[in-house]
């Protein structure tokens, strides 16, 4: 799928739009008569930025042309592999107006009356966000996380109308940010689905899980990894109804709060776990608690890596590149030998 806008920088404003916008769902028309500059992953810094045919390759190229303090929208649908870093400069305004984080969908609206899948965030590798500025609103350092789904129910609006929609996060790599790894806030109808979170709830003080829903009500937490932090939190349960936590793997950190009926305490058997993204390796090794004990979802049909998922269901985002190799050459025996066996059947039977 080809994201239409990466994102969108005004002389006067900051959109943020880290996926694709379905037409059903356009951005408004704006107001302000700034430039519109545009960041793509195929761009390069020494293009203008001021089309879709010549954006720029990082933030940081639009946001030394913005001045203005910023406003953001929502995430709308991340399929595509997406790296987070540092917040540039020209971004740093928007941490103390709203405690921002690496993926976020906030508030979304329904343009429809479907009940089904209208946001994935999926196959992404984000890490070090993290916030240094106080957020007004509780004078602390928030947010920071991975990835989160924010307010989907509309809480905190006045007649505010809850979304219909689910939300599906999959497939994710959170490592290494200030905040949570993957979490749901006042929201509903969210699937968290084999991600992998390691060291995340770096800011000094921040007691952030690694997986969280809060205040939030029909969300499953099934089949993820967590690797937290000395004496960091897990997951939580605070405020939550009817989420779900089950088939995930918790090595480190304070003990869960809340533990499902197939969830695990133990090495999970990354390949080379780390903070370092050049050398950072987050596939499964055989024989550990992660391999083969996860929960077929079907909404989760391939890995991290885009591989289908053929034998029984993994808990994190991949297997590693040997196993999958064992796996593929049992699988064509074992094809090889049953049609062997049919051929060998029919034959008799047609010799009867």
């Amino acid at each position: 799928m080809r994201l239409n806008r990466t994102l969108i920088a005004t002389s006067s404003t900051l959109l943020a739009l880290v996926g694709a916008i379905s037409p059903a769902h356009t951005a408004p028309d704006r107001e302000d008569t700034g430039t519109d500059y545009f960041v793509s992953g195929t761009g390069s810094d020494g293009n203008d930025g001021t089309s879709p045919q010549s954006p720029f390759r990082t933030i940081q190229a639009a946001a030394d042309r913005t001045t203005q303090v910023p406003r953001s929208r929502h995430c709308r649908d991340v399929r595509r592999p997406l790296h987070h870093r540092e917040l540039p400069r020209a971004l740093q305004f928007l941490v103390c107006i709203l405690g921002n984080s690496g993926i976020f969908i906030l508030s979304p609206v329904d343009v429809d009356n479907e009940t089904g899948y209208k946001n994935c965030i999926r196959n992404n590798v984000t890490y070090d966000d993290e916030n240094k500025i106080e957020w007004w609103e509780c004078d602390c350092i928030s947010d920071g996380n991975g990835i989160i789904v924010d307010s989907t129910l509309h809480a905190q609006e006045e007649n505010g109308e809850p979304y219909r929609g689910r939300t599906l996060v999959a497939n994710n790599i959170s490592y290494n940010n200030g905040g949570t790894g993957i979490h749901a806030y006042s929201s509903s109808h969210v699937d968290i689905v084999n991600n992998t979170a390691y060291l995340n709830s770096r800011s000094p003080g921040d007691q952030q899980p690694q997986f969280r829903g809060m205040a939030s009500e029909d969300v499953r937490v099934l089949n993820n990894i967590s690797v937290a932090r000395p004496g960091k939190a897990t997951n939580s349960m605070y405020g939550n109804t009817d989420v779900r936590y089950d088939y995930n793997t918790y090595y480190g950190g304070t003990e869960p709060e809340v533990l499902g009926r197939h969830d695990v305490l133990g090495d999970p058997g990354l390949r080379r776990p780390g903070i370092d993204p050049a050398s950072a390796d987050f596939q499964l090794l055989a024989d550990f608690t992660a391999i083969d004990s996860g929960k077929k979802f079907p909404a989760v049909r391939r890995d991290h890596s885009g591989v289908f998922l053929l034998w029984p269901t993994l808990r994190g985002i991949y297997l590693s590149f040997t196993i999958r190799l064992q796996r593929r050459r049992r699988h064509r025996l074992a094809v090889g030998q049953h049609l062997r066996c049919r051929q060998a059947n029919y034959g008799s039977v047609v010799g009867s």
